[in-house]
């Protein structure tokens, strides 16, 4: 398992650490938080770190790992290292559902924030075709790189087949986000999707065009989400409501503060201020969990096989407990 641990002397993080006795009289309670590597999608858990917010809400939170990838983090969770972590939908249902962890949905964390790009010269940029349905089209029989089998990208693919139906389907390689742009200027793949901030940083490159945006495919599809230990949830509600509170004002901030919340991205991230300021446009930052997005997604897995659930209401009538919504 790899990932990689804070060194709290790190300036970016001693506000995490700190412990103001006027912000809250009590003890703070300890809480195990984690999330992606680089990943713009979380930018709400850099904005609470950064901001105090757990602090406020009475936690003192350790950074239990910074994952490159979502089945990493839930092989942590699996482990027992982790209370809460912002994560992909894909790997947490699919971890949840084959036994590997057994988490529970706390909150939705982004909607939309994926792209498919092809080479700048692609003649899939030219401006005659302006709309999804007909560059798609055009992906017919073509190679497209994924993330990963079962992952939202996968699926937004498969969605957008169903939805245009090109002659042929194109078919998909498996190529990990930071490797997709070699391999696409080498012409091993015609076309990628990922994650940002990858599209827009193949498009800075000069290398790379978006040419569809997740949303075209599906509106306010549901992306990352923030899930929290089973047991770590049901013995400490309290707590889990806190992490919940905080997670809710860093995303307002980052909703109500744009300009703010692209410093903070840059800080955690390293990237530019152009790449990130595009990159966040894409992505829609929320908060209340959405069950029928959910069921969808649930039902494209279940279809593909990636899962085997007989009764898809069932599993997210216990992926989602409702009373951790109470007062919001």
């Amino acid at each position: 398992m790899k990932k990689i641990f804070i060194i709290i002397l790190l300036p970016l993080f001693l506000l995490t650490f700190s412990c103001s006795k006027k912000e809250y009289a009590e003890p703070l309670q300890r809480v195990r938080i984690a999330f992606l590597n680089n990943d713009l999608h979380q930018l709400a858990a850099y904005v609470a770190l950064n901001n105090g917010y757990y602090t406020k809400q009475g936690l003192q939170v350790e950074v239990a790992g910074i994952f490159k990838a979502g089945p990493e983090e839930m092989s942590a969770f699996s482990a027992g290292e982790i209370d809460a972590g912002y994560v992909g939908l894909a790997p947490a249902v699919i971890a949840t559902v084959n036994g590997v962890a057994d988490v529970m949905l706390l909150a939705q964390v982004n909607n939309e924030g994926s792209s498919i790009v092809v080479p700048s010269e692609s003649p899939l940029t030219a401006s005659s075709l302006d709309s999804a349905d007909k560059k798609f089209l055009q992906l017919a029989g073509k190679k497209i790189a994924i993330p990963g089998k079962g992952t939202m990208q996968d699926f937004l693919i498969q969605r957008a087949i169903e939805k245009w139906k090109p002659e042929p389907a194109p078919s998909d390689i498996v190529i990990k986000p930071p490797e997709m742009l070699p391999t696409l200027v080498n012409g091993d793949a015609d076309a990628f999707i990922s994650w940002e901030p990858y599209p827009t940083m193949a498009e800075k490159d000069g290398r790379g065009k978006v040419i569809i945006n997740s949303g075209e495919i599906w509106e306010n599809h549901p992306c990352c989400v923030l899930v929290g230990n089973r047991k770590f949830v049901e013995d400490n509600y309290d707590r889990t409501a806190r992490i919940i509170k905080a997670h809710v004002e860093a995303t307002e901030f980052i909703k109500q503060n744009p300009d703010k919340a692209v410093v903070i991205g840059m800080s955690y991230t390293g990237l530019d201020e152009g790449t990130v300021r595009k990159a966040i446009e894409k992505i829609k930052y929320v908060y209340y969990p959405e069950p029928e997005g959910y069921k969808e997604f649930l039902s494209f897995l279940i279809k593909f096989g990636y899962i085997k659930q007989a009764d898809p209401e069932s599993f997210l009538k216990r992926f989602f407990d409702e009373k951790l919504w109470k007062g919001f």
